[in-house]
């Protein structure tokens, strides 16, 4: 875009601009698709919807967006294209391209994705974080450990007299 615009080529400017607008677009429609498609699985699941769930949807948003801006910024910059692509192709914007085919795709595998799925991945994490809680604080389990064991032999003593 950078030597189309040092060139005053204007024309093709207005063209990639245009796509990059439709790639764009694409994405926010996939978001939504997919925002819509989390809130049907969290009803199906009965699980309550939070204001936790609603900022991970914009902090998504935010993502998405930061790398379709740094797509964009590769866009302007690129000068090598041109020089290896033929005409027609090098009036592309690539990277927008390529980087809103892969969030579309991301969108559109999670809105595929079962909801029980998402969730058993869920606790499968919550379980390997528990565990690693709990090796990271071994004497603490071993000190209640032995407390339990010595309250049950203090309780048998005392039975016993």
């Amino acid at each position: 875009m950078i030597l189309d615009f040092l060139n005053r080529n204007f024309a093709d400017i207005l063209i990639q601009l245009g796509i990059v607008c439709t790639v764009w677009v694409a994405v926010l429609i996939a978001m939504i698709v997919d925002f819509i498609f989390g809130l049907r699985k969290a009803r199906q699941l009965g699980e309550v919807r939070t204001s936790e769930g609603y900022r991970r949807s914009i902090n998504k948003v935010v993502f998405y967006y930061s790398m379709m801006t740094f797509a964009l910024l590769f866009d302007f910059l690129d000068v090598i294209t041109p020089t290896v692509l033929p005409k027609p192709l090098s009036a592309i914007p690539l990277f927008s391209i390529l980087g809103a085919t892969a969030l579309v795709f991301t969108e559109v595998k999670s809105v595929y994705e079962k909801g029980e799925d998402k969730l058993r991945r869920r606790v499968s994490k919550s379980a390997v974080d528990l565990m690693e809680v709990f090796l990271q604080n071994r004497d603490i389990l071993e000190n209640i450990a032995n407390k339990i064991n010595e309250n049950k032999e203090n309780e048998k003593e005392q039975a016993n007299y």
